[in-house]
C-alpha cells in the first residue's frame, strides 16, 4: 500500500513538472507572438497617426495581458521616469541571441526621423520574423515532447517502485 502511495506522489509530482515546463514553453511562444504583434502595431500606428512611443505601448497593452505586455508597461514606467532604456526583456523567455537584438531595439526606438524609424522597425520586422515563427514551432514541439516525458518517466518510476 505505501509503495502504491509513493508511486502515486512520484507519478504526481513527475506530471505536475511536465505541465510547468510545457507552460513554460507555452508561455514563450506566446511572447514571441506578442512581441511580433507590437512590432506590427507600432509601423502601423507610425505609419498612419504618427503618435509618440508612450502613446503606441498604452494602446497596444490596454486590453493585453501577458508577460510581453507587463514588459512593455514597465519599459514605458522606466522611460518616464528618467531611467533610461536599459531594460532588458524577459531574461527567461527569450533566447540568448534575441535578448540583444530586442533591446537594441528598444533602446534606439524614437531616435531617428519617421523615415528612418520606419526602416529601423522593417528591418527588425523582417531579421526577427523567421526567428519568431521558428521559436514558437520549436517551443509548440518542445511543450509536447516534455509533457510526454514526464508522463513516460512518472510511469516508469511508479511501475518500478511497485
Amino acid at each position: 500500500m505505501l509503495t502504491l502511495i509513493i508511486g502515486s506522489v512520484i507519478f504526481i509530482f513527475a506530471l505536475y513538472s511536465g505541465f510547468k515546463i510545457k507552460n513554460f514553453y507555452l508561455e514563450r511562444k506566446k511572447y514571441y507572438g506578442d512581441l511580433s504583434d507590437f512590432i506590427v502595431y507600432y509601423e502601423n500606428e507610425i505609419k498612419s497617426y504618427k503618435l509618440r512611443l508612450s502613446d503606441i505601448i498604452e494602446d497596444f497593452t490596454t486590453f493585453r495581458e501577458g508577460v510581453f505586455s507587463s514588459d512593455l508597461k514597465n519599459f514605458l514606467q522606466k522611460t518616464k521616469s528618467g531611467d533610461g532604456a536599459d531594460f532588458c526583456f524577459s531574461k527567461k523567455l527569450l533566447c540568448v541571441s534575441d535578448k540583444e537584438t530586442v533591446s537594441n531595439f528598444f533602446k534606439n526606438i524614437g531616435k531617428c526621423n519617421l523615415e528612418g524609424e520606419l526602416n529601423n522597425i522593417r528591418n527588425f520586422r523582417n531579421r526577427f520574423s523567421e526567428r519568431t515563427i521558428t521559436v514558437q514551432n520549436k517551443s509548440e514541439k518542445d511543450a509536447a515532447l516534455y509533457m510526454k516525458l514526464s508522463i513516460l518517466t512518472g510511469l516508469a518510476v511508479m511501475i518500478i517502485v511497485l
